[in-house]
């Protein structure tokens, strides 16, 4: 450990804090009842990873090499438990520290999820590889994602879903095509590349879509012939040539030609087995050959022709290896050494050793059949669930037409309410002439509306995802467009001339905040992302324009707005009209859900460098169910305020993106009959 220094640290200090890592995580250990730390596993922390920097960066490190270590030794269980306590340690980590540790910790999912497989526990397996592709999304590997979509693919085939093995297998290929070579040198990507040309044949063989699969074999094999220099070593090269020749030969059994598989087996096994290697330390793949001669046993006995059939049990038993791979098991290979075996001693009439095999094959299917049933449902559901949502997402795509259709209706809504107003304002009597007019304005809304509400309807009879962003179209313009109604009251009611221009200073403002949301709605429904301008805001000056914009409203209900500052104005980097569009719905929903004769106020602090905004209610609150909800994204319960106000369920959603995409916390604490306190927690900046 001599040489290596924790950052602030002194020798002295370091050793100390060395110490008391190792002491705490053989506490943990110990406590989990697993082996505790080899004599040299924490030195080969420190020789592999060099840079130590904080205490948790040893403690996941060791968590992991001791979930490798349980790997190699076939100890599923306990590496798993290790797994899951190194998963807890990089959570808990400082951000920081897993920025420091992404790529170790994307290359440490892979192996739980292989873990997860082998343990049959199809479900929280691919959970954990989506997991994975998420983050691959917003921090791109493009070797990590090759070996995430082959685990997957090999996964899916071990599971015999077939057309989802083949679809990440070509999902491999394609990354790995366009993975740059300082991240995939050209040796690698020619042993991966013709690996996923020879797995997507197989998954076809095994679908009997024979065209395509004889397609893609022949590409392993002329991209293995023409690419291999350079690149592997001639023991590498007939071993792949062996695999792709095994396979065809398994497609030419499928095309009832039994003599041409014969002849592309035993070219298959003399490469794998008698070839003389160049270099002995290469090894042999027995495994790949044992299941050929199992296959080829098969022919020999169908033909009739025993000689070579005993002949090809004797050259399978004396290469059998039991050594079975901890993720795949190879359970066709085990089964398929004992069913033959047993054909085997039958025919030369060893009634004993042929009941032993007979036995021991009969327990090992049902064993394996019992395994498959019980995975069976969640596996095809989870591989509906995967092709739905592909589908939902193309019918989205294809359908966007419409989307913008009741975007731009919604929008030519909002401005015909606005002239209406206008109008109202200019009209000095109610004369025939504009009577007729208003007449003429409330049919075209009409009409509009009615041909809003088909293409709302369309929408949603082809797919739910569009009926949702509909809705938050529809949620959003309809905080601004009430403002605007509510001005334009006003307006006839009060004949003062000061009042009346303020009103339509007032009209103008909420005008041009409706047409700005209506553009950034277009483009979040185009781009699928939140987009945001930053400027210097003031909180202040924001909390008091939404509370001036919602007097009217409270008034109507005698709710009481109040508005509490700190003594000193609160500045933050962000989109005003964006965080004027979070202010708005959360005012909004404390009014909606407030009785009357109520108080709401709104408070804008600034504290050790975070401006904290919170709206505080006494209305109706939340249950925990309610709450709960929230998470949903889109609201599962929704509710009517107070007043019969209609809801969707979909504010808190919109909400969360904006103040996401400012780095910032979105907090509620509610009770049932006593009110909510919605906190938005933002970095402070100086004045």
């Amino acid at each position: 450990m001599a040489g290596i220094m924790l950052s602030g640290c002194n020798k002295a200090d370091e050793e100390e804090l060395i110490a008391e890592s190792k002491a705490r995580l053989e506490k943990t250990v110990n406590h989990l009842n697993l082996q505790g730390p080899g004599e040299t596993i924490d030195e080969d922390i420190l020789n592999i990873y060099p840079h130590i920097t904080a205490n948790d960066y040893l403690g996941f490190m060791y968590y992991v090499l001791q979930t490798k270590r349980g790997i190699t030794l076939n100890q599923l269980d306990q590496a798993l438990l290790f797994a899951d306590t190194a998963e807890h340690v990089y959570t808990d980590a400082s951000p920081r520290l897993r920025r420091e540790l992404r790529t170790e910790y994307l290359d440490f999912l892979i192996h739980k999820g292989n873990i997860l497989f082998a343990r049959k526990e199809y479900v929280v397996g691919y959970d954990t590889f989506f997991k994975i592709l998420q983050l691959l999304k917003k921090h791109p590997y493009k070797d990590l994602e090759n070996i995430v979509y082959h685990a997957m693919g090999m996964n899916a085939y071990k599971q015999k879903v077939y057309d989802k093995a083949a679809e990440y297998f070509k999902n491999e290929l394609g990354s790995i095509d366009v993975t740059p070579g300082q991240y995939l040198p050209s040796n690698l990507r020619f042993f991966r590349r013709q690996q996923a040309l020879s797995n997507i044949a197989l998954c076809y063989n095994k679908l009997k879509i024979l065209d395509s699969a004889s397609l893609y074999y022949t590409s392993a094999l002329n991209y293995v012939d023409n690419f291999h220099k350079g690149n592997c070593n001639i023991d590498q090269y007939n071993a792949c040539r062996a695999v792709i020749l095994g396979n065809l030969a398994k497609l030419y059994l499928l095309k009832n030609l039994p003599d041409s598989a014969i002849y592309y087996y035993n070219q298959s096994i003399y490469l794998t087995l008698y070839r003389p290697l160049q270099n002995p330390a290469s090894g042999r793949d027995v495994k790949d050959a044992g299941s050929s001669l199992i296959q080829l046993a098969d022919i020999y006995r169908s033909k009739g022709d025993m000689k070579n059939f005993r002949k090809t049990i004797k050259e399978l038993n004396k290469w059998y290896d039991n050594d079975i791979n901890y993720v795949f098991n190879h359970d066709e290979y085990r089964l398929g050494y004992l069913r033959q075996n047993a054909s085997y001693y039958e025919d030369i009439g060893n009634s004993k050793k042929a009941y032993s095999f007979l036995q021991q094959y009969s327990n090992a299917r049902d064993s394996i059949e019992r395994l498959e049933t019980i995975s069976k449902e969640k596996n095809l559901s989870v591989a509906m669930e995967i092709k739905t949502h592909e589908e939902e997402v193309k019918t989205l795509t294809l359908s966007n037409k419409l989307i913008k259709t009741y975007t731009w209706s919604a929008a030519i809504i909002a401005l015909l309410v606005t002239v209406v107003a206008v109008l109202f304002f200019r009209s000095g009597q109610k004369s025939k002439m504009n009577n007729l007019t208003l007449q003429t304005l409330n049919n075209e809304i009409k009409q509009q509306q009615k041909e809003a509400q088909y293409a709302f309807e369309q929408a949603v009879d082809a797919n739910r995802e569009k009926d949702r962003l509909l809705h938050v179209i529809a949620h959003d313009l309809r905080n601004p467009l009430s403002g605007i109604s509510s001005l334009a009251d006003i307006i006839l009611e009060r004949k003062n001339n000061v009042e009346v221009q303020q009103t339509v200073e007032a009209i103008s403002k909420a005008s041009k905040r409706s047409m700005t949301m209506v553009n950034e709605l277009l483009d979040s429904a185009e781009n699928q992302s939140v987009k945001l301008d930053f400027s210097k805001v003031s909180l202040n000056t924001l909390a008091e324009e939404v509370l001036e914009s919602f007097k009217f409203r409270a008034n109507e209900k005698k709710i009481e707005l109040e508005l509490k500052q700190s003594s000193t104005e609160v500045f933050v980097m962000g989109d005003t009209s964006k965080l004027m569009r979070v202010f708005s719905n959360l005012l909004h929903n404390a009014i909606k859900f407030s009785e009357g004769k109520k108080q709401v106020t709104i408070e804008v602090t600034d504290q050790q460098g975070k401006a904290i905004i919170s709206i505080v209610d006494h209305g109706i609150g939340m249950s925990e169910k309610v709450l709960a909800s929230l998470s949903d994204g889109f609201g599962s319960i929704v509710r009517n305020g107070t007043d019969s106000e209609k809801g969707f369920g979909i504010g808190w959603k919109s909400c969360q993106q904006i103040i996401s995409a400012h780095n910032g916390n979105l907090i509620v604490t509610s009770k049932e009959n006593f009110g909510s306190n919605v906190t938005i927690e933002l970095e402070a900046i100086e004045p």
